[in-house]
């Protein structure tokens, strides 16, 4: 059962309706206080009971992958990946599961000096340092379709970062910064924060739906002198597949402008 000051944290989150609800079915399906705030945040509630079951069915089916599992994955998938990068690709692979409610990862983070780091991953891959860790160090892994859509655009939009600029990145979320050194990250400070965020609006994952790229120091700084109707064109696009197309376009006009330079 949610205790009264976590039910405080619900309603922050979402509408009354959300706390009715949960009273009726948590003898029945125990759900976490966050699963429970980002399904009324993202208005899903109002008695609609099969949402409320689809929202439960995704959260025992996710919530039993732990960290280093998953980095078996990420390190099969991607190229050139430090226990640094490592680290910050898992963490926010648990962020945004976390505000989309399907919460992926059975794993917590602690602040630590060079942004949060799950020490289990640590234990696992820490003999490698500062160097990539190479691909047979990881099983292989095969996730379950429920999951695999949304950890695979979670992680192709951190991936592209190197180690340095992803810790950079979670030092600027106020998770960390509140956190204190070599304490939990709350799982209720990741959703009050991150849910704000325009990326949240990506959730649940769907290619189709308009795309809210990460607005990261380099997104910044690329629209800082824009037109605000210029700006806006480039913070959502129409969808993350068309996103990709422009993406991809850009970097063949942007190949071929090299070739005619050097």
């Amino acid at each position: 059962m949610v205790v009264s000051n976590e039910l405080t944290e619900i309603y922050h989150h979402g509408q009354h309706a959300a706390v009715a609800t949960y009273k009726f079915f948590s003898s029945h399906w125990p759900l976490s206080v966050e699963t429970l705030a980002s399904f009324a945040y993202h208005r899903e509630v109002h008695g609609n009971t099969t949402r409320f079951q689809y929202y439960r069915n995704r959260e025992e089916e996710n919530t039993n992958m732990d960290a280093v599992t998953l980095s078996y994955y990420v390190l099969k998938t991607y190229d050139n990946v430090s226990p640094m990068k490592l680290q910050k690709l898992l963490y926010y692979v648990k962020v945004w599961g976390i505000v989309s409610g399907e919460h992926f990862l059975d794993a917590t983070f602690e602040k630590w000096s060079y942004g949060p780091v799950n020490d289990q991953v640590f234990q696992t891959y820490k003999k490698y340092s500062s160097k990539s860790i190479p691909k047979h160090a990881a099983k292989s892994v095969v996730l379950k379709t429920s999951a695999k859509k949304s950890i695979d655009f979670i992680l192709a939009c951190y991936a592209p970062y190197d180690a340095l600029s992803l810790s950079a990145m979670t030092h600027e979320d106020e998770p960390w910064k509140k956190t204190p050194l070599n304490k939990t990250i709350a799982d209720k400070a990741i959703l009050h924060y991150y849910s704000k965020l325009p990326f949240a609006k990506n959730f649940p994952f769907d290619p189709h739906q308009p795309y809210y790229p990460l607005q990261t120091d380099l997104h910044y700084a690329y629209i800082f002198d824009m037109s605000e109707k210029d700006a806006k064109s480039v913070s959502v696009y129409p969808s993350y597949d068309s996103y990709k197309k422009q993406l991809q376009s850009a970097e063949k006009k942007f190949k071929k402008l090299l070739k005619t330079i050097v």
